[in-house]
């Protein structure tokens, strides 16, 4: 792969640019999660805009499985949905999966760094939401595990999974991962006026890592999402053909042999 860190340059067209042989030879410029008061901006307003459409359903399917494993805990007598939202910003996937679940309780638990913390917890203070900056050492029986869109951010985002899977969620979702039939590779993304390291991953690696830790897939599909002003497939043309990745996936997985009267 190309180290030559002068292959990036300012955003003016690509949203990734350059293959590194780890995150850290690529040219980061900070942690625009942390750091940029546009990202921390874009939190406020996405719950705004939310809460502005009516909380309707949009595009992760998180209010879809949470409304089947809400109906399925129901029906073996477990009063309630709880929900690990890792990444999921300022308690993103809250409203919707609320409106959905109506009036069936639910725990709905976020982990973020600790400005969206912040934010977070002043917008939905006082209702079921909490925020952690990790996972806490005591949490109620997970139901839903949620990765949204931050698989590809994690240096070793092997370990991160196993350390998700070892609070024993019945299912993982993860929503927005940019894997397909490609070999694995980092790259730059410009974003907010910063450099990230970002992965494109081999889905069958992704695959792999989760069902070893004892959960089968039950939902692969494409992700067809807006960029650049355009819903098209993701804007890759500047790598590659067998690098081209044309749309990132929502994955669900289910915990293998789950006896219900431990949940």
């Amino acid at each position: 792969m190309d180290k030559n860190k002068n292959n990036i340059g300012i955003f003016s067209g690509p949203i990734w640019e350059g293959t590194y042989y780890s995150f850290q030879d690529v040219p980061c410029t900070g942690d625009a999660f942390v750091e940029e008061d546009k990202w921390m901006e874009s939190c406020q307003r996405q719950i705004q805009d939310i809460q502005a459409s009516g909380c309707r359903y949009q595009e992760y399917l998180l209010p879809v499985i949470g409304a089947m494993v809400a109906n399925e805990n129901d029906k073996n007598n477990k009063n309630n949905l709880v929900v690990l939202d890792i990444g999921g910003g300022a308690g993103n996937g809250y409203p919707a999966l609320k409106k959905v679940l109506k009036s069936f309780p639910m725990i709905f638990n976020v982990i973020e760094n600790k400005s969206i913390c912040k934010i977070g917890s002043e917008i939905f203070c006082g209702k079921e939401v909490n925020f952690f900056e990790k996972i806490p050492e005591s949490l109620p029986k997970v139901d839903i595990a949620h990765f949204g869109s931050v698989i590809q951010y994690v240096d070793d985002w092997e370990s991160f999974i196993k350390e998700v899977t070892k609070i024993h969620p019945k299912y993982i979702l993860i929503s927005d991962a940019f894997v397909g039939n490609i070999p694995t590779f980092i790259t730059a993304q410009n974003f907010y006026g910063r450099k990230l390291a970002f992965r494109f991953l081999n889905i069958d690696e992704l695959i792999e890592c989760v069902e070893n830790q004892g959960f089968k897939l039950i939902l692969d599909t494409e992700y067809d999402r807006t960029m650049l002003g355009k819903r098209d497939p993701l804007p890759l043309g500047n790598f590659p053909e067998n690098m081209q990745l044309k749309y990132s996936h929502h994955l669900l997985f289910a915990k293998n042999n789950v006896s219900q009267e431990n949940y």
